[in-house]
């Protein structure tokens, strides 16, 4: 081919490209749903936790959490709106709710019904430009709530672990199901943790929580299997009809993620500091007690991660499935 004949095809291609990018004019808009990985300030405007002296800006992190990491990178190029309604202490079940305790912590018919009520009041913008996709990441708290609750109340560890497979599956299909039916159309589930990992789960009892999590995730697929079948079956026209739930993966790549953080953090089983309570309550003198490299480590308290996993999670791990399944766009 002759040289001026490349050169013309070359510009052709870029302005080819520079019309559609500037014809796309999607919002790119995600509603969000979850506990306190997920958070990102609710629970701190309602009950002032987490300890600001300790945790940044009502994150349960040590700096921004995957939600601000997200969306940073794919506002650099396109239009975003974020509409995060998870909460710290948000469970799956209410069943696993401590709402006399943690009276601003909100359970998955709670978020979503504040979602629809939002909704409904013209408080999201919708419009033909508006692409909602919705992202939900519960589980962690329901397993550990329900094996606390079960092995204080000396049950069956067994019969315990299958009623929390069983309850929790059908609580997140209830979940995705009630927001295709109100009409968002691609409706994102992220795997549970894998909560084993987390150093607050002693080493005795690390393989049988690894088999209870693994449990929840094969149920879990059962269970997106089978409330898509549902919308595949729904009337032509319906709300229901138009949508479709991903499932993102399992717990095992959510772990993988962990070992996957670049700089690789130093400690696993050692956190930057223990809360005496709970991330949830406020201890006088903690802030004094935080390890100064708290990066150096995979988790910044006995539960929740660094603000290192956040950012390698977000940009690394789970915009890549967004992207794979069409979620988010790939010029990013």
């Amino acid at each position: 081919m002759p040289r001026c004949a490349i050169i013309l095809l070359a510009c052709s291609v870029a302005v080819l490209l520079s019309v559609a990018q500037a014809a796309d004019k999607t919002v790119y808009q995600y509603v969000i749903f979850g506990d306190s990985l997920t958070d990102t300030g609710n629970v701190f405007r309602d009950g002032g936790v987490p300890d600001p002296l300790i945790y940044y800006k009502g994150r349960f992190t040590n700096g921004p959490n995957w939600v601000d990491y997200l969306n940073a990178t794919l506002s650099s190029k396109h239009p975003v709106q974020i509409y995060n309604y998870a909460t710290g202490g948000g469970v799956a079940c209410s069943i696993n709710l401590n709402n006399t305790r943690y009276p601003y912590a909100r359970d998955a018919i709670n978020q979503t019904g504040n979602f629809l009520a939002d909704l409904a009041r013209g408080k999201i913008p919708t419009g033909k430009d508006i692409r909602r996709i919705s992202i939900s990441w519960f589980a962690a708290n329901d397993i550990m709530v329900a094996l606390s609750r079960a092995l204080t109340a000396g049950g069956d560890p067994v019969k315990a672990g299958m009623e929390i497979v069983s309850s929790l599956a059908t609580c997140l299909a209830q979940h995705v199901g009630a927001l295709a039916a109100a009409g968002v159309h691609e409706v994102v589930l992220v795997p549970q943790s894998p909560v084993q990992m987390a150093p607050l789960v002693p080493a005795y009892l690390r393989s049988p929580v690894a088999q209870l999590v693994s449990g929840v995730d094969v149920a879990v697929v059962q269970a997106v299997a089978a409330v898509n079948a549902q919308l595949e079956a729904a009337p032509p026209g319906s709300p229901a009809s138009r949508a479709h739930v991903y499932l993102l993966g399992d717990s095992k790549w959510v772990g993988r993620v962990i070992g996957d953080v670049r700089p690789a953090p130093k400690y696993f089983d050692k956190s930057c500091f223990v809360n005496p309570v709970s991330s949830m309550d406020l201890t006088p003198g903690l802030a004094a007690r935080i390890c100064t490299d708290p990066n150096d480590h995979a988790f910044y308290d006995e539960i929740h991660p660094t603000t290192a996993f956040h950012k390698w999670f977000g940009v690394n791990a789970l915009l890549p499935r967004l992207q794979m399944f069409r979620l988010a766009p790939r010029d990013v």
